[in-house]
Parts: structure tokens; sequence; C-alpha cells
């Protein structure tokens, strides 16, 4: 990962974490409108064909509405509230990111399977760390940069 894409990284962590930390809501995940349009479909599904059930019209298409609409429901309900909650989202995001600081970031997963999830001061101090981490070290093609110049003003 280059310098810059690994800061932009770092520091979207960063601003996920204090806004994890001051209560903020969580940002939206790319499926929340996908589940909600389910759950919604499920529940129409429900009352439409128990409707038409209890009204006695029965055939194929109702008993599909009667007992797929809940399973729907159901199924997109679950769904949600996989996603639902900071940890998660925060989970999702570290997935992707290369650690400047290796160690500090398997502690942060060693005490994530200790206690079964991502919490906010676990995850603070690894902030805190891989922060040290980032400022310690110096990008190599600013140190090539600055050999070529120096090279060239001799």
């Amino acid at each position: 990962m280059n310098n810059e894409k690994c800061r932009h990284s770092f520091n979207y962590i960063c601003a996920c974490y204090q806004d994890w930390h001051q209560g903020s809501r969580r940002p939206a995940h790319p499926l929340d409108l996908p589940l909600r349009v389910l759950v919604i479909a499920g529940v129409l599904l429900t009352v439409m064909g128990n409707w038409e059930y209890f009204h006695g019209r029965m055939n194929i298409e109702i008993a599909l509405a009667v007992f797929g609409g809940p399973s729907v429901l159901i199924f997109g309900l679950a769904m949600m509230a996989s996603l639902q909650g900071w940890p998660s989202f925060m989970d999702d995001i570290l997935k992707n990111y290369e650690p400047v600081d290796v160690d500090a970031f398997l502690v942060l997963q060693a005490s994530v399977i200790t206690s079964g999830k991502l919490k906010k001061e676990a995850l603070g101090l690894w902030i805190e760390q891989e922060r040290g981490a980032i400022a310690t070290k110096r990008p190599s093609s600013l140190v090539t940069e600055k050999k070529d110049v120096g090279e060239g003003l001799l």
C-alpha cells in the first residue's frame, strides 16, 4: 500500500473511531437500503397473502405469499441485525487495512479473539501505537527523491 493511501485509510479509521467514541451513529452500510426494501417486501407479502387467504381465495401464489412472506421478513431482519453497530463496521474497515505496526495489530486481533468483539479501548490503544509507527516511518519515495536531488547539486 502506498504511503498516501495508507495515511488516508488510517485517517478514516481515526475519524470513525472518534465518531464511535462520541456516540455518533455509524455511517450507512451499502446494504442498508436493499435490506429495508426486503423487509418491506416481506411485510407486504405476509399481509397480502393472509388477507387473500382469510377471504377465501387460495391458490399457489397465495400459499407462497403466506409462507414466503414471513421467511423473507425474517431473513431481512436477521441480515439487518448483523449489520448493526460500530464493532462490525470497524471490523469491515480493518479487514482491508495494511498496518505499519504489525505487532500492535496482532495484539488488537488477540484482544478481539479473547473478548469476542472489537472494543473501543483496544481500538484506541492500537490507533495510538499505529500513529506512532506511522510518524516514525520514513517513506521510501521521499528518501530516494532527496538522494537524487542531493546528487544533482554536487
